[in-house]
């Protein structure tokens, strides 16, 4: 079984060519996001292809409210504001945290650094809020929490194998 403060050393001996578990998450990531923007996509390459399947599979993690989400081409994205902010603040954190390790240091340090992030979508969920506003507060949510999902993914145990050992 692993320690906890083997994250660090993981992250400390990662190579700046990340491992399969990386891209794979990068991808997932990423075919996300275009879901996300699947109904605009959809109509911008004039698929005809239904996108009321996506915001079936959406509505169980989204409120959806029209007046909440981004519009383009006269469709609504998948999912409201604050929720883009979440998902492109995790592929952007996904990106950018592997090459900014000052940064991933240190939150893998101090874990609870992770409130810092959440507090503006909390405050915003009070105050008056702007699109852009819920969009922001989302980003910054979803940001850091990538590095903890990506070290997840790169503890788990291979397929085959149980506590290290072969099966």
């Amino acid at each position: 079984m692993k320690r906890p403060g083997n994250s660090i050393k993981i992250l400390s001996v990662m190579p700046l060519v990340r491992s399969f578990r990386y891209w794979t998450l990068l991808t997932l990531a990423s075919l996300w996001l275009l879901l996300v923007a699947w109904p605009v996509l959809n109509a911008a390459w004039g698929l005809g292809a239904s996108a009321g399947w996506v915001y079936l599979v959406f509505k169980l993690v989204c409120h959806q409210i029209p007046s909440r989400s981004f519009h383009a081409l006269g469709h609504q994205l998948a999912v409201c504001h604050r929720c883009t902010g979440i998902y492109v603040g995790f592929w952007l954190g996904l990106l950018i945290l592997p090459r900014w390790r000052w940064l991933s240091g240190r939150l893998l340090a101090q874990p609870r650094v992770l409130i810092l992030f959440a507090l503006p979508m909390a405050v915003n969920v009070v105050l008056d809020n702007t699109p852009w506003g819920r969009f922001a507060t989302g980003l910054a949510a979803g940001f850091p929490v990538s590095l903890f999902v990506w070290i997840a993914v790169e503890e788990l145990p291979c397929w085959g194998e149980r506590g290290g050992q072969e099966l």
